[in-house]
């Protein structure tokens, strides 16, 4: 590590404790069957350490091993090859004899295993969805299965990491192979969990700041940092800005089913005036219905969304009613006639979503922007479907204005938590749906005109 890699003064670098004395003897040199959860902050050396390091010296030690690194997406995967493929010519410097030849596609090869013929290579490059079929290994390094919020909590990915574990990864190994995942622990019951509970993972986890909650190997007093790669000043201010993100990214709590999903700060100065609402080219509203009216029943909610070109969310257009079913229909076409022109009505396919549907579509200038959204399966659950409009929460992207029952809309979002069924969280379900129908492509993309929010909260 500190031979073959420099700073950005070009300097070689010097390896901190934590990494020397706890994370990189937990790494074997011989396959011997270890299966360690890792989770250590974001820009903390892991990465460099076991997926653009760790590789060569197993081949310096070994030029027979087989070693697969696993990603979420083929731009990671890309970026672990050239960042081996950059680093061999220092390895050469301290080993001239050691060889490393191939391309992205193949995998790199050892001169010894190239001698071989046998047609395997020493380094291989594969993706959650792909896998790596046909290819032995000796050593797996799992880094970042998932992309971020969004992904860790959305039950569909989450099977599909599952399945990776379970029809692509196992199936390939035996009881020597060596298995390190590496992830950040966005939100209970994810895929590093599901590998402590199926496959025996031991779970290591080096919080940026020491909080005596177990499986932490480097013994520090309460309170003292990892790392000086980010000053006590920093972690604290981010904690106190972003303390969701702060617990999952840097300390390796996930995101606990039951707790608060939204909090103030993520709308910090972003709660905006009704004059203040931006000419943005497309405008989208999402519908959820009720077919009650009763005391604790739904209510039926629509919410006005759009995305301005840096794919910041704007929502305005707040309404909640318990409205009679014979009522609905023309509740909605009220509110529907006095939307920007070209809105498109997207209307969740249940309770009296096919009415309003069918009503809408038969009024003038209406009809071409009427768009039924069907919610099927596990994706019906709201604490997933809200999952990528949390994710923008989270990276404050969000723009809400006070129009309509906006106070109404903020009392949804502090109190959801996705589990009660009881609470309310009717405009929540609303906006989910019509974000669902911008995501399957039923909904078209956004541009920002000549009002920008940014410069008018400048």
């Amino acid at each position: 590590m500190e031979r073959t890699t420099k700073d950005t003064w070009g300097n070689n670098i010097k390896l901190h404790d934590w990494q020397r004395n706890n994370f990189i003897p937990l790494l074997s040199a011989k396959p011997s069957g270890n299966r360690l959860r890792f989770h250590a902050p974001p820009q903390y050396g892991k990465s460099i350490i076991m997926s653009k390091r760790f590789p060569l010296w197993l081949l310096i030690n070994d030029p027979m091993q087989r070693v697969v690194i696993v990603t979420y997406n083929q731009d990671f995967a890309n970026a672990f090859y050239d960042a081996l493929k950059s680093a061999v010519s220092d390895v050469q410097d301290l080993f001239p004899e050691f060889k490393l030849t191939g391309n992205l596609s193949a995998g790199l090869v050892t001169g010894e295993r190239k001698a071989l013929n046998d047609g395997s290579a020493s380094i291989v490059f594969a993706t959650i969805e792909t896998g790596f079929t046909g290819k032995g290994c000796d050593i797996v390094i799992i880094d970042d299965p998932y992309r971020g919020l969004e992904d860790a909590m959305s039950p569909s990915y989450r099977r599909l990491v599952e399945s990776f574990f379970d029809n692509k990864l196992f199936p390939r190994t035996n009881e020597k192979t060596d298995i390190y995942l590496m992830y950040h622990a966005w939100a209970e019951g994810d895929i590093g969990d599901f590998a402590v509970k199926k496959y025996g993972f031991l779970p290591v986890r080096f919080a940026a700041v020491a909080d005596g909650k177990g499986h932490d190997p480097t013994g520090r007093e309460m309170g003292d940092l990892l790392s000086p790669m980010r000053s006590r000043e920093f972690l604290s201010d981010l904690e106190s800005r972003e303390p969701k993100m702060f617990a999952a990214m840097y300390q390796g709590i996930p995101i606990a089913e039951g707790e608060r999903v939204f909090e103030s700060w993520m709308f910090e100065e972003r709660l905006m005036d009704a004059k203040l609402i931006p000419k943005l080219s497309k405008w989208h509203r999402g519908w959820d219905t009720a077919y009650t009216t009763g005391t604790g029943s739904d209510h039926s909610a629509s919410v006005m969304f759009a995305f301005d070109q840096h794919e910041n969310l704007h929502l305005r257009g707040f309404v909640k009613k318990r409205v009679p079913l014979n009522e609905i229909t023309n509740w909605a076409a009220k509110i529907a006639r006095q939307d920007p022109p070209n809105t498109d009505q997207i209307i969740e396919k249940h309770n009296a979503g096919y009415a309003v549907y069918e009503y809408l579509r038969r009024q003038p200038g209406l009809a071409p922007f009427v768009v039924m959204q069907r919610v099927t399966g596990s994706e019906g659950k709201l604490r997933a479907r809200i999952a990528p409009f949390a994710d923008m929460a989270y990276s404050k992207r969000v723009f809400i204005y006070k129009e309509g029952t906006w106070q109404e809309f903020l009392d949804e979002l502090y109190a959801f938590t996705g589990l009660i069924s009881n609470e309310s969280d009717d405009m929540l379900a609303a906006l989910a749906v019509g974000l669902i129908a911008r995501k399957e492509g039923r909904s078209k993309s956004m541009k920002l005109s000549w009002r920008d929010p940014y410069k008018l909260i400048r």
